[in-house]
């Protein structure tokens, strides 16, 4: 899948845009996450989780219904797949 990349925050008349929709789903809170070297150890492993997503042929899309910008969503990606896991193997039975 490609690579999707942001639009700049900031226009050619240096105006600040507003987030759109989507990038408020994905935007994350510093004090969420004890600060900003929370938020950005969090940010790195997210983004690991949505590459090996993506090369799994998984739109991003498909996490939005784990809440992707706050805590513990590690742990809720991890049982959503535990779960999607259990049902493949019993479906094999």
């Amino acid at each position: 899948m490609a690579q999707r990349h942001p639009k700049p925050m900031i226009d050619s008349e240096s105006e600040v845009r507003e987030l759109t929709d989507d990038e408020w789903r994905w935007a994350v809170r510093d004090e969420d996450f004890g600060g900003l070297a929370g938020s950005l150890a969090f940010l790195t492993r997210r983004a690991e989780i949505l590459r090996v997503a993506d090369a799994a042929g998984i739109p991003r899309a498909a996490f939005l219904h784990l809440a992707p910008s706050k805590p513990g969503f590690e742990g809720r990606v991890a049982e959503a797949f535990d779960a999607v896991m259990k049902t493949v193997r019993h479906a094999a039975e």
